[in-house]
């Protein structure tokens, strides 16, 4: 089976983990966390991401700029921004996401 890339972007290493293992609770779903700008940069450009999420303590001018690379490299990249709920809102959010997508 192979599994959805799901890249979450934050600086916030202790709700980065939490977040990553919500992720990683689905079976369907690997995640992967950036806490900067350029692991964001590196990780996407590594594995084909089909998500990303940006938690709300991302700065908005770096926000933008990534969105606007994102979507220059991949289009069709599913983008949640920004990501503040609670983590049991998360799981649906993706999946809503996913939902509206028709090809994933």
């Amino acid at each position: 089976m192979t599994k959805i890339n799901i890249l979450y972007i934050s600086p916030n290493k202790y709700n980065s983990n939490e977040v990553l293992e919500l992720i990683n609770a689905n079976e369907s779903w690997h995640g992967f966390v950036a806490n900067n700008e350029e692991e964001a940069v590196l990780l996407f450009l590594e594995f084909n991401m089909a998500m990303i999420l940006f938690g709300c303590d991302v700065n908005k001018k770096t926000e933008i700029k990534l969105c606007h690379y994102f979507k220059e490299i991949n289009p069709t990249i599913i983008i949640l921004e920004p990501y503040g709920g609670g983590t049991g809102l998360l799981t649906h959010e993706i999946i809503s996401a996913f939902n509206k997508d028709e090809s994933l």
